[in-house]
């Protein structure tokens, strides 16, 4: 078996530049990579993504029986052209021994299958059972209707 023998003082200067301009290609393309990747992670959001709150008041109708209180109320209303109910609402919530009071939108798209504008069904024992007119106080005690008041008037009198 021959053996190679190679003579280190054969390798000519273009070799070098080639193996020096590789090395340095390979290092500009790390450094690339690790710029791009801190500028990539410690960028700083230019989107702002507002912090979610939820209501514990607002509740669908669906869940009108089934909230953990032994007696409550639930409001039916358009909460945003309230006016005088909000008022009432917040002034009641402010006595002493107020019960827990939820409001279920009247506009909203979910609650949509219990609304009317023509009917009410005062003793409906669970939700699917459910009519109300706008706006609606329903006191919940022991998860049954106890009382069912239909009006403006009347929903600030009883909250008053």
């Amino acid at each position: 078996m021959a053996r190679n023998n190679y003579n280190i003082d054969s390798i000519d200067g273009n070799n070098y530049k080639s193996i020096i301009i590789t090395a340095v290609v390979v290092l500009a393309i790390a450094v690339l990579f690790y710029l791009l990747s801190v500028y990539i992670t410690n960028k700083p959001d230019k989107v702002r993504i507002a912090e979610g709150s939820i209501s514990y008041e607002q509740i669908s109708a669906g869940s009108t029986f089934s909230m953990s209180d032994k007696e409550y109320l639930v409001i039916f209303y358009n909460r945003d052209n309230g006016g005088d109910i909000t008022t009432a609402v917040s002034n009641y919530k402010s006595k002493d021994k107020a019960l827990p009071i939820y409001y279920v939108d009247y506009n909203d798209a979910i609650n949509a299958s219990v609304t009317s504008k023509d009917s009410s069904n005062p003793k409906a024992t669970k939700a699917s059972e459910l009519k109300v007119k706008n706006p609606t106080l329903i006191e919940i005690s022991n998860g049954s209707i106890s009382q069912y008041i239909e009006g403006e008037e009347k929903v600030i009198d009883y909250l008053s």
